[in-house]
């Protein structure tokens, strides 16, 4: 069985998603299933994770672990508060019952307010979706509107140790200006390999380039880039946009590396008025895109 979980974290000029569902489809391999003639997702199944874990507030940007741990996005009763005096969006997890797929135990925040800024991942400002490497040791985040922020949005990472159910977070640091820019990033993925990190930016593809209409590239416009880590140097490289037959014209964010490190996921938002919503898979890293059947991808 294959759990896929899909959700966005975007500017509030686009959207933002409420509750948080797993999406499970029920495959042995995800290569096998994809060179299927007949549609693999017939019998996927959309499940709400229920009162117990979802609250009345925002919950967004799952994403599950190796182990089933679950790391997502809440402004929820615990998190920090802002200067207003709301909650905060803090990053909250919630551990998996062990051989139960869709059961948690009730979410905690790892970084609550009485720790009063000690570990620096959740703070009084915004957080926003993460990742974590496949051994569970480096989380990758968002940090918004932190004063050392370079954009309105920056990617941050945190190393974590683990005793029982506690985690501990351990030197937490902003992300260097090769992936860091003064636009926006977001929603980072890490590759199985923990060498190449994928994530949304609305930085222009290229602040020099003229589209046909003869306008520069919109501000809002949102596409996927990537750094890769260069184990010599120990430094990760200047970030790159994908290919434009994957950047087009309309937004592409939340973009997730599968386990096999060779089909990225990604989903597409579509120009107005329609804002139609479709999760596009581009297979073994190529530029051929395909999109995903009914069962899965819909308009929200």
């Amino acid at each position: 069985m294959l759990i896929l979980s899909f959700a966005w974290d975007v500017p509030q000029y686009c959207i933002s998603m409420k509750i948080i569902y797993l999406l499970l489809a029920f495959l042995i391999l995800p290569a096998v299933a994809f060179s299927q003639p007949d549609n693999p997702y017939k019998d996927a199944q959309i499940i709400n994770l229920g009162k117990d874990f979802n609250s009345k507030e925002l919950d967004y940007a799952p994403y599950v672990s190796t182990d089933g741990t679950m790391f997502f996005v809440s402004n929820r009763e615990g998190s920090h508060k802002l200067q207003d005096g709301k909650f905060s969006h803090d990053i909250w997890v919630a551990l998996n019952k062990m051989n139960q797929d869709t059961a948690f135990y009730p979410p905690f925040n790892p970084d609550p307010p009485e720790n009063k800024g000690k570990s620096n991942l959740n703070t009084a400002f915004n957080e926003g979706a993460s990742c974590i490497s496949l051994d569970k040791k480096v989380l990758y985040f968002t940090g918004c509107q932190r004063p050392n922020s370079l954009g309105d949005c920056d990617l941050y990472m945190a190393i974590l140790t683990y005793s029982g159910d506690t985690i501990g977070i351990e030197k937490v640091h902003q992300m260097s200006r090769n992936i860091n820019s003064e636009h926006w990033e977001s929603q980072p993925s890490i590759s199985p390999d923990n060498t190449r990190l994928y994530f949304a930016s609305n930085r222009p593809l290229n602040p020099k380039m003229i589209h046909e209409n003869n306008k520069q590239d919109q501000p809002h416009d949102m596409n996927i880039w990537y750094s890769d880590f260069n184990t010599e140097t120990n430094q990760w490289q200047p970030a790159v946009p994908l290919p434009k037959e994957i950047n087009t014209t309309g937004k592409e964010i939340s973009p997730f590396i599968a386990a096999d490190n060779r089909n990225l996921f990604l989903l597409l938002i579509g120009h107005l008025p329609a804002m139609v919503v479709r999760i596009f898979i581009i297979r073994s890293l190529t530029t051929r895109i395909i999109g995903l059947y009914p069962e899965i991808s819909a308009n929200p």
